[in-house]
């Protein structure tokens, strides 16, 4: 079953079933063609670019340490809806992204999108699953540092 992100407004999405790779449409053409979606190379966080939904979730998450640990550890951190950084994730536009609060409607597509581009998705206990409060995504590469600067959270939060 194929799944997909798509941002209308953008004119973009990225879509991928299992097996069948991942796939990248952009453009205002009337027929854009697919390119292979692939996340980046980058091999260090510090060398990467981050995004996270907004401050007000890990606010809300209680979990704002976490965002200043990943602004000191990444190049870049920035901060777009989760649909549009598992995008940008996913077409190796970002290296990783990080998300406080989730619901298996937000992480269902990215799990197998991300997987068929050649990266990761996990919850931040290690976990291959959308059915989690919260999300790491990456290159695969940076994984195991943003699982470091996570750390064991010490509960699921759901808000």
């Amino acid at each position: 079953m194929p799944r997909i992100i798509h941002m209308p407004a953008l004119n973009e999405s990225v879509y991928a079933s299992r097996g069948g790779g991942a796939w990248h449409v952009a453009g205002n053409e009337p027929a854009p063609s697919p390119r292979r979606a692939l996340v980046s190379r980058t091999p260090r966080l510090g060398d990467g670019v981050v995004c996270v939904t907004g401050f007000e979730y890990f606010a809300r998450a209680k979990q704002e340490p976490l965002i200043l640990r990943l602004g000191a550890a990444c190049k870049r951190l920035r901060g777009w809806s989760d649909c549009y950084s598992h995008l940008l994730a996913a077409t190796g536009r970002a290296d990783g992204v990080v998300e406080p609060v989730m619901h298996p409607w937000d992480g269902a597509a990215t799990t197998v999108i991300m997987e068929e581009a050649g990266g990761k998705y996990t919850d931040w206990m290690g976990r291959a699953t959308a059915h989690s409060t919260n999300a790491v995504l990456s290159n695969g590469l940076v994984h195991d540092e943003l699982m470091a600067i996570i750390g064991r959270p010490d509960a699921p939060h759901r808000v």
